[in-house]
């Protein structure tokens, strides 16, 4: 049933981000509709929230709409070679309300003496967590079960990096 539920919010997602707005409605009512009485808050505070971009005319938050649009529009998309940023999980499989500690590595270049600076663009399911532009990781537990996912773009000073994605399963 987790399944079913994550999925309806990405398709709903999907659906948001090409601007078909009355599917990704329908995606994100369906999932709160099975989700009612359930324990899929984070899921159902999820997509309250996306239908509020829409009824407002906000669009998808900047974080998301970024992450979408480098990974999915063909004239944004990076090269698949690219791996100068990795995010991982302390674990891949948790319980609700247990702690998760996200972790990113960037691989950047030579930068002569200057400390290269970076801004971390986190999207996605962070959970308890709202992690700053400036957290390089984030400790975070979800109060749902479900398949979260958290996305990372990191930008330094000549523009975009690289982005990551990690998925968890919360029981």
């Amino acid at each position: 049933h987790s399944g079913v539920i994550s999925s309806l919010y990405q398709l709903g997602l999907l659906k948001q981000w090409s601007q078909d707005l009355n599917s990704a409605t329908n995606y994100y009512n369906k999932l709160t509709e099975l989700a009612a009485g359930g324990s899929f808050s984070d899921q159902v505070n999820s997509a309250k929230e996306r239908i509020r971009e829409i009824d407002t005319g906000q669009g998808l938050d900047y974080n998301t709409k970024l992450y979408l649009d480098l990974s999915l529009n063909k004239e944004q998309a990076f090269e698949e070679a690219m791996t100068r940023v990795s995010l991982s999980a302390s674990n891949y499989k948790i319980a609700a309300l247990e702690e998760i500690n996200f972790i990113s590595s960037v691989f950047a270049g030579e930068s002569g003496c200057a400390q290269v600076q970076f801004q971390y663009l986190w999207s996605g399911d962070s959970g308890s967590t709202k992690p700053s532009p400036e957290m390089a990781g984030f400790k975070t537990s979800y109060d749902s079960p479900g398949i979260k996912t958290v996305g990372l773009i990191v930008v330094g000073s000549s523009g975009v990096l690289d982005r990551s994605l990690d998925i968890i399963e919360v029981e």
